[in-house]
């Protein structure tokens, strides 16, 4: 059977105009993502521009790397988005408004929609619980091994508008003090249905990045072979707390006392496979011994220390112990990897679990600093 191909843009002044309206693209998202603030719709749709822009970059870099990354792009960048809009449809439809001011606390008041609409946005910037097809990188990697050393740059600014952006939508529907009181929203509604299928497209293609990512560069037409080594290697140290924060997180919601027994002895393992399986580097390995050791001490004074915040959420514990778990499964990741593309993962994970941990205690304040911060960490991750 004859391998299946896309046309490549082979000619120089075709790659040369895509490459141009590209850069014309990001400038224009940039400037729009600078001036808009409150409007979420609006974010959005400068998003989706600057998605687009990122894909055109990717066919005008040319070989293998900026294909599949155009086509994942395309792919998971794209359902991700849609799955954005519709969630942000259903948000704007209860409160009457897209706007941030009117939407702040309504993820107390339809948690699911809410929930779904953090997950589609930071899963398009390469964030999300589940390993994700390393679709920007990919283009970033192109972009750079064909010496356009300004383009990345943009792409670098743009990229951190977009996480700053993100990170102050997701805050105001969740952390903000709004009008909107805590409740249970109704599941099964016919509406729902497509949020659902989005939402498990969106995990099944970062679940089997890797087959995505082979397949976007057979469509490219180019071997798996010539990508650049961008996957995901999980050390158990790293792979048990992050894998155990979801589990900590569905015990909890039944029985805390049960939930902190469980968080220990998952950190305990996690110390256990640091001490007795070691990494090739033995700096890495001295780290993860030193992230799991300490996140098993962090763990067990947090049982008795941590409660619950002035106007938080019932489940603000539960969600506590999920983000410390994803801390230290992202911070394990970080010591134990061993290509570009696992560091930028868990990279990014460290950074998400980390705002949401400063912003624990729902004041002001510590809103302020949870900001601060994650600006910090994104500019610090364009600079891997």
């Amino acid at each position: 059977m004859p391998a299946i191909s896309l046309p490549s843009l082979a000619h120089p002044v075709a790659s040369n105009l895509l490459l141009v309206a590209a850069c014309l693209i990001l400038l224009f998202s940039i400037a729009k993502l600078l001036r808009v603030r409150d409007s979420l719709s609006s974010i959005l749709r400068r998003m989706c521009v600057a998605d687009i822009a990122w894909i055109f970059l990717g066919f005008a870099s040319g070989g293998a790397d900026g294909g599949a990354g155009a086509l994942l792009t395309f792919a998971y960048v794209g359902a991700a988005r849609l799955l954005a809009w519709l969630c942000l449809a259903r948000l704007t439809a209860f409160a009457g408004t897209d706007g941030r001011a009117g939407l702040r606390g309504a993820g107390r008041a339809r948690p699911v929609t809410a929930t779904l609409f953090a997950f589609a946005m930071f899963a398009a910037l390469g964030i999300s619980p589940f390993q994700t097809p390393e679709a920007r990188p990919l283009v970033l990697h192109a972009a750079l091994a064909g010496g356009l050393f300004v383009v990345p740059a943009l792409m670098v600014l743009c990229n951190a508008l977009m996480a700053v952006r993100t990170v102050q939508a997701v805050h105001a529907l969740w952390l903000a003090r709004g009008e909107f009181a805590e409740e249970k929203e109704p599941l099964g509604a016919p509406a729902q249905y497509p949020l659902f299928a989005l939402a498990a497209l969106v995990a099944l293609l970062g679940i089997f990045g890797h087959e995505f990512m082979r397949l976007a560069a057979a469509l490219a037409g180019e071997g798996a072979g010539a990508l650049p080594p961008l996957g995901v290697e999980w050390h158990p140290a790293a792979m048990l707390p992050f894998c155990g924060a979801f589990v900590v997180w569905i015990v909890g919601r039944v029985s805390r006392s049960s939930a902190n027994i469980v968080a220990l002895c998952l950190m305990g393992l996690a110390l256990i496979f640091a001490l007795g399986d070691p990494v090739a580097d033995p700096l890495g390995r001295l780290f993860t011994i030193l992230i799991t050791g300490m996140g098993l001490l962090v763990t067990l004074y947090s049982c008795s220390y941590i409660h619950k915040p002035a106007d938080g959420p019932a489940h603000a514990q539960n969600s506590y112990f999920f983000f410390l778990l994803l801390l230290f499964g992202s911070l394990a990741g970080v010591s134990t990897s061993t290509s570009l593309g696992s560091l930028f993962v868990f990279w990014e994970l460290m950074t998400l679990s980390s705002y949401v941990l400063v912003a624990y205690e729902n004041t002001r304040e510590a809103h302020h600093a949870a900001i601060r911060y994650f600006i910090m960490c994104t500019v610090a991750s364009a600079f891997l």
